[in-house]
Protein backbone atom coordinates (compact mmCIF):
# COMPACT_ATOMS: atom_id res chain seq x y z
CA UNK A 1 0.00 0.00 0.00
CA UNK A 2 1.41 3.55 -0.70
CA UNK A 3 0.02 6.81 -0.81
CA UNK A 4 1.60 9.75 -1.84
CA UNK A 5 1.26 14.05 -1.30
CA UNK A 6 3.36 16.85 -1.32
CA UNK A 7 3.43 19.11 1.54
CA UNK A 8 6.12 22.44 1.19
CA UNK A 9 8.10 21.12 -1.99
CA UNK A 10 8.85 17.56 -0.06
CA UNK A 11 7.42 14.84 -1.56
CA UNK A 12 6.30 11.98 0.75
CA UNK A 13 5.72 8.20 0.02
CA UNK A 14 4.29 5.64 2.99
CA UNK A 15 5.10 1.93 2.71
CA UNK A 16 4.72 -0.47 6.00
CA UNK A 17 7.21 -3.18 5.78
CA UNK A 18 8.86 -5.93 8.60
CA UNK A 19 12.81 -5.09 8.84
CA UNK A 20 14.09 -7.96 11.21
CA UNK A 21 16.73 -7.25 13.80
CA UNK A 22 17.38 -3.73 13.26
CA UNK A 23 15.92 -2.92 16.91
CA UNK A 24 16.99 -4.72 19.61
CA UNK A 25 16.70 -4.73 23.45
CA UNK A 26 18.95 -5.02 26.38
CA UNK A 27 21.73 -7.66 26.20
CA UNK A 28 20.01 -10.90 27.36
CA UNK A 29 16.79 -10.03 25.60
CA UNK A 30 15.09 -11.06 22.56
CA UNK A 31 15.81 -9.10 19.73
CA UNK A 32 12.64 -6.71 18.62
CA UNK A 33 10.76 -7.26 15.24
CA UNK A 34 8.39 -4.03 14.85
CA UNK A 35 6.56 -3.39 12.16
CA UNK A 36 7.97 -0.74 10.05
CA UNK A 37 6.57 2.50 8.24
CA UNK A 38 8.50 4.05 5.20
CA UNK A 39 8.41 7.67 4.31
CA UNK A 40 10.36 8.50 1.05
CA UNK A 41 11.17 11.64 1.68
CA UNK A 42 12.87 14.37 -0.93
CA UNK A 43 14.42 17.72 0.02
CA UNK A 44 16.72 20.26 -2.29
CA UNK A 45 16.83 17.22 -5.23
CA UNK A 46 18.03 14.13 -2.54
CA UNK A 47 15.91 11.27 -1.30
CA UNK A 48 15.81 9.34 1.52
CA UNK A 49 13.75 7.34 3.39
CA UNK A 50 12.79 7.79 7.18
CA UNK A 51 12.07 4.57 9.25
CA UNK A 52 9.27 5.07 12.00
CA UNK A 53 8.20 2.48 14.23
CA UNK A 54 6.24 1.84 17.79
CA UNK A 55 8.75 0.30 20.40
CA UNK A 56 6.25 -0.93 22.84
CA UNK A 57 8.33 -2.54 25.13
CA UNK A 58 9.85 1.19 25.88
CA UNK A 59 6.33 2.99 25.05
CA UNK A 60 7.26 5.47 22.02
CA UNK A 61 7.95 5.73 18.67
CA UNK A 62 11.33 5.57 16.75
CA UNK A 63 12.54 7.61 13.83
CA UNK A 64 16.06 6.11 11.98
CA UNK A 65 18.01 7.01 8.77
CA UNK A 66 19.93 4.81 6.86
CA UNK A 67 19.47 5.96 3.21
CA UNK A 68 23.40 6.96 1.82
CA UNK A 69 23.02 10.98 1.15
CA UNK A 70 25.30 13.66 0.77
CA UNK A 71 24.38 16.05 3.32
CA UNK A 72 23.43 14.21 6.44
CA UNK A 73 22.77 18.00 8.55
CA UNK A 74 20.89 19.81 6.39
CA UNK A 75 18.49 16.01 6.22
CA UNK A 76 18.95 15.72 9.78
CA UNK A 77 17.35 19.17 10.61
CA UNK A 78 14.85 19.04 8.41
CA UNK A 79 13.58 15.58 10.12
CA UNK A 80 14.00 17.07 13.50
CA UNK A 81 11.08 19.65 12.83
CA UNK A 82 9.27 17.64 11.04
CA UNK A 83 9.02 15.35 13.78
CA UNK A 84 8.61 18.11 16.38
CA UNK A 85 5.75 19.43 14.20
CA UNK A 86 3.96 15.95 14.54
CA UNK A 87 4.77 15.89 18.52
CA UNK A 88 3.27 19.28 19.17
CA UNK A 89 -0.33 19.71 20.62
CA UNK A 90 0.62 19.15 24.66
CA UNK A 91 -1.47 21.36 26.67
CA UNK A 92 -1.78 22.18 30.47
CA UNK A 93 -3.79 23.92 32.52
CA UNK A 94 -2.84 25.91 35.59
CA UNK A 95 -1.19 28.36 37.58
CA UNK A 96 2.22 27.46 35.74
CA UNK A 97 5.95 28.60 35.15
CA UNK A 98 6.85 27.06 31.87
CA UNK A 99 10.19 26.37 30.64
CA UNK A 100 11.78 25.21 27.45
CA UNK A 101 14.82 24.36 25.83
CA UNK A 102 16.87 23.31 22.60
CA UNK A 103 20.23 21.52 24.38
CA UNK A 104 22.80 20.41 21.90
CA UNK A 105 26.11 18.87 22.27
CA UNK A 106 28.65 16.94 19.84
CA UNK A 107 31.50 14.66 20.74
CA UNK A 108 33.68 13.90 17.41
CA UNK A 109 31.56 12.21 14.82
CA UNK A 110 28.65 12.00 17.28
CA UNK A 111 25.78 14.83 17.70
CA UNK A 112 22.75 14.99 20.08
CA UNK A 113 20.22 17.49 20.45
CA UNK A 114 17.27 17.48 22.83
CA UNK A 115 13.86 19.58 22.69
CA UNK A 116 13.12 19.46 26.40
CA UNK A 117 10.19 21.90 27.99
CA UNK A 118 8.01 21.58 31.58
CA UNK A 119 6.76 23.78 34.33
CA UNK A 120 6.89 24.74 37.71
CA UNK A 121 3.26 24.75 39.69
CA UNK A 122 3.16 26.20 42.99
CA UNK A 123 0.14 25.03 45.15
CA UNK A 124 -2.72 27.04 45.78
CA UNK A 125 -2.96 26.23 49.28
CA UNK A 126 0.58 25.16 50.21
CA UNK A 127 1.46 23.14 52.30
CA UNK A 128 -1.98 21.54 52.31
CA UNK A 129 -1.10 20.54 48.66
CA UNK A 130 1.82 19.80 47.01
CA UNK A 131 4.22 21.56 44.50
CA UNK A 132 4.99 20.18 41.39
CA UNK A 133 7.29 20.12 38.81
CA UNK A 134 7.41 18.44 35.40
CA UNK A 135 9.33 17.83 32.06
CA UNK A 136 6.55 17.05 29.39
CA UNK A 137 7.46 14.68 27.07
CA UNK A 138 10.06 16.40 24.15
CA UNK A 139 11.91 14.95 21.10
CA UNK A 140 15.72 13.42 21.30
CA UNK A 141 17.85 12.95 18.75
CA UNK A 142 21.04 11.51 17.68
CA UNK A 143 23.09 11.58 14.39
CA UNK A 144 26.10 9.65 13.14
CA UNK A 145 27.86 12.50 11.02
CA UNK A 146 30.84 10.28 9.61
CA UNK A 147 30.62 7.75 6.56
CA UNK A 148 28.18 5.47 6.23
CA UNK A 149 25.88 4.39 9.37
CA UNK A 150 26.98 3.73 12.85
CA UNK A 151 26.74 -0.26 14.56
CA UNK A 152 24.12 0.49 16.93
CA UNK A 153 23.05 4.13 18.85
CA UNK A 154 21.54 4.04 22.11
CA UNK A 155 19.81 7.54 23.56
CA UNK A 156 19.23 7.77 27.72
CA UNK A 157 17.63 11.04 29.72
CA UNK A 158 18.23 11.49 33.66
CA UNK A 159 15.69 13.60 36.04
CA UNK A 160 16.86 14.49 39.42
CA UNK A 161 14.43 16.69 41.15
CA UNK A 162 15.93 18.17 44.35
CA UNK A 163 14.50 18.36 47.59
CA UNK A 164 11.37 16.34 46.95
CA UNK A 165 9.54 15.05 50.19
CA UNK A 166 6.55 13.77 48.26
CA UNK A 167 5.63 11.66 45.20
CA UNK A 168 7.87 11.18 42.06
CA UNK A 169 5.45 9.46 39.02
CA UNK A 170 6.93 9.34 35.13
CA UNK A 171 6.12 7.28 32.16
CA UNK A 172 5.86 3.61 32.58
CA UNK A 173 9.09 3.45 30.67
CA UNK A 174 10.98 5.24 32.63
CA UNK A 175 12.59 3.74 35.94
CA UNK A 176 11.96 5.56 39.21
CA UNK A 177 14.35 4.96 42.54
CA UNK A 178 13.79 7.99 45.14
CA UNK A 179 14.02 11.54 43.54
CA UNK A 180 14.99 9.95 40.06
CA UNK A 181 14.06 9.01 37.19
CA UNK A 182 16.21 7.69 34.02
CA UNK A 183 15.25 5.74 30.86
CA UNK A 184 17.48 3.96 28.39
CA UNK A 185 16.17 3.36 24.96
CA UNK A 186 16.89 -0.23 23.21
CA UNK A 187 19.80 -0.32 20.72
CA UNK A 188 19.05 0.83 17.11
CA UNK A 189 21.11 -0.51 14.92
CA UNK A 190 22.86 0.22 10.97
CA UNK A 191 21.29 3.99 10.85
CA UNK A 192 23.19 7.12 11.01
CA UNK A 193 19.94 9.12 12.58
CA UNK A 194 17.55 8.01 15.41
CA UNK A 195 14.91 10.26 16.81
CA UNK A 196 12.35 8.93 19.78
CA UNK A 197 10.56 10.77 22.16
CA UNK A 198 12.19 11.63 25.80
CA UNK A 199 9.16 11.04 27.93
CA UNK A 200 7.66 12.54 30.88
CA UNK A 201 7.96 12.49 34.41
CA UNK A 202 7.35 15.06 37.63
CA UNK A 203 7.49 15.66 41.20
CA UNK A 204 4.90 16.42 43.69
CA UNK A 205 6.38 18.02 47.36
CA UNK A 206 4.81 19.36 50.08
CA UNK A 207 8.03 21.21 50.55
CA UNK A 208 9.44 23.33 48.20
CA UNK A 209 11.26 21.48 45.07
CA UNK A 210 14.24 23.84 44.63
CA UNK A 211 15.32 22.71 41.39
CA UNK A 212 15.49 19.73 38.79
CA UNK A 213 18.89 18.42 36.89
CA UNK A 214 17.90 16.87 33.41
CA UNK A 215 20.68 15.50 31.54
CA UNK A 216 20.46 13.11 27.93
CA UNK A 217 23.07 11.26 26.43
CA UNK A 218 23.73 9.26 23.08
CA UNK A 219 25.83 5.86 22.72
CA UNK A 220 26.92 5.77 18.95
CA UNK A 221 28.79 2.83 18.19
CA UNK A 222 31.13 2.53 14.80
CA UNK A 223 34.01 -0.45 14.52
CA UNK A 224 36.06 -0.06 17.90
CA UNK A 225 34.94 3.69 18.39
CA UNK A 226 32.07 4.80 21.26
CA UNK A 227 31.37 8.37 20.57
CA UNK A 228 29.01 9.53 23.65
CA UNK A 229 27.72 13.44 23.24
CA UNK A 230 25.40 14.47 25.74
CA UNK A 231 23.36 17.28 27.58
CA UNK A 232 22.62 18.97 30.84
CA UNK A 233 20.60 21.87 32.56
CA UNK A 234 20.15 22.82 35.74
CA UNK A 235 16.37 24.41 36.25
CA UNK A 236 16.01 26.30 39.30
CA UNK A 237 12.23 26.15 41.08
CA UNK A 238 10.15 28.49 38.93
CA UNK A 239 13.01 28.95 36.15
CA UNK A 240 10.70 30.77 33.15
CA UNK A 241 11.99 30.96 29.63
Amino acid sequence: MKKKNWLGGVIFSLSLLLIPGMVSAEEGSEKLDPKVTVEELTLDGETFELLSWEDKEKGETVYSISSEIEDKAKVAAYVDELIEDRNRGFSTFGVQTKFSYALSNTDSLGKLTWDVSGYSEPALTFPLNPDTMRINDGTLNATFTGTGNADKIILNTKYIFNNVTGTLSASPSISVSSSTASWKSAAVTGQWYVNTKSLWAQATSRTMITSVEISAGADIYKGSNIYRPSVYKKIPWQTST
